[in-house]
């Protein structure tokens, strides 16, 4: 693998030379070990590589979404750290991080961020790239402090979201479950929405799973 100095340049040297172009960079990174990333100002994704999906997002789409949505909370943070010292006007930042990937492994991560403000983009806010330098801990301690704070996420529910959260953990049909608590589906189909992006998953059967493992680890009993 090429020293991490050399990739930096390589690939800052890339993007912008297509943003001066006005090309696309579909398709231009994947070929690169390390993991690249672009973001808009707002911390959305508007360009990852696979290696970057891979190691940060498993499964996860991470077109549009915010960090916040997949990385853990170790890494999120400094994440929005980092970006924050860029858009207040650093031109680039390089820091050593540990935190846990999508595997659940505890690893030292190497990442270099520059800003793309003022360059012509109408979008694109900043660029980064992570190399992966030591894997330090095991998944299964990983795993378990991503399950913890999924359970701070759903303890931070009201009442009826973590009942219909429940209700869709066991696998109800909405209509069942908006009798339960004498709603409209409609109503349900909401709270599901909002109960989904509270939790950082994409879909019902993400929440299914994730009270399956929640009830596993002795969070709760579910009834699932």
């Amino acid at each position: 693998m090429d020293d991490f100095v050399h990739v930096v340049q390589r690939v800052s040297t890339l993007v912008l030379q297509c943003i001066k172009d006005g090309a696309s960079l579909s398709g231009r990174l994947d070929s690169e070990q390390d993991s690249i990333f672009i973001k808009d100002v707002d911390g959305r994704m508007l360009h990852t590589n696979e290696p970057y999906n891979v190691m940060f997002s498993g499964e996860m789409l991470t077109m549009g979404r915010q960090h916040s949505s997949f990385l853990s909370e170790t890494l999120s943070k400094i994440a929005q750290q980092s970006d924050n010292m860029l858009l207040a006007g650093a031109e680039t930042v390089q820091f050593d991080h540990i935190g846990h990937i999508a595997s659940g492994r505890e690893v030292r991560l190497r990442t270099f961020k520059r800003t793309l403000l003022g360059l012509g983009h109408p979008t694109m806010a900043i660029l980064g790239m992570t190399r992966l330098l030591e894997v330090i801990g095991d998944s299964d301690v990983g795993r378990l402090q991503k399950l913890k704070d999924h359970w701070r996420l759903f303890s931070q529910l009201d009442d009826l979201d973590r009942a219909i959260a429940v209700g869709m953990g066991q696998g109800l049909p909405i209509g069942d479950i908006a009798a339960n608590h004498s709603v409209t589906k409609k109503t349900i189909e909401n709270h599901r929405n909002s109960i989904l992006k509270s939790l950082e998953l994409n879909s019902s059967i993400d929440l299914i799973k994730l009270m399956v493992r929640m009830q596993e680890n002795g969070f709760g009993d579910f009834g699932v």
